[in-house]
């Protein structure tokens, strides 16, 4: 994948010989991130400390590259502002339950009809509606889905299957 200085988001496909005949990538600012079905996280880092609320993230290349970096799943809202939905689920993830797994991931709200980065991403993993989530590994480069569910969810339902999806991360990893 070639490697820009562009700050477009630009996907291609390319051949691979890992579980599938195509990979699709993204170049966010000069890194190059492959999208790879079937891939999960290489490690998950845990720490002890639980913050009270969810720092969201909007920025999509940021975002990737923490996740990277700090070896976590990301957590990727993908909304829309006239979305009757969207709002409810928002206002649920404000809520304080949901604090509790803050520290397990890396977190990013994203409205793709008003960013070309999130619009791709979007793409990339097949969003059909919103609010929708995505649970993503971002290891060496690659993006693997991890998990996907659309729409509404109330506060609790959200942290099981994020619970779920994480736990998911860590048994692939097992298997790897």
């Amino acid at each position: 994948m070639a490697v820009s200085n562009s700050t477009e988001l630009e996907v291609e496909r390319k051949p691979s010989t890992e579980r599938s005949n195509e990979r699709n990538g993204i170049n966010l600012l000069g890194i190059s991130f492959d999208f790879m079905p079937g891939r999960g996280l290489e490690r998950t880092a845990n720490t002890d400390a639980t913050p009270k609320k969810i720092e969201w993230e909007s920025d999509v290349s940021g975002a990737l590259t923490k996740a990277q970096r700090e070896h976590k799943p990301l957590v990727v809202v993908f909304k829309e502002d006239r979305c009757g939905w969207c709002k409810l689920f928002s206002d649920e993830l404000q809520k304080p339950e949901v604090g509790a797994i803050a520290k397990d991931a890396v977190y990013l709200q994203v409205t793709p009809s008003s960013n070309s980065e999130a619009k791709q991403l979007a793409n990339l993993v097949k969003v059909e509606g919103y609010p929708t989530v995505s649970v993503l590994s971002v290891e060496g480069g690659v993006i693997s889905p991890i998990s996907k569910v659309a729409g509404f969810m109330d506060s609790n339902k959200f942290i099981n299957h994020m619970r779920v999806a994480f736990a998911a991360a860590r048994s692939k990893n097992q298997t790897v």
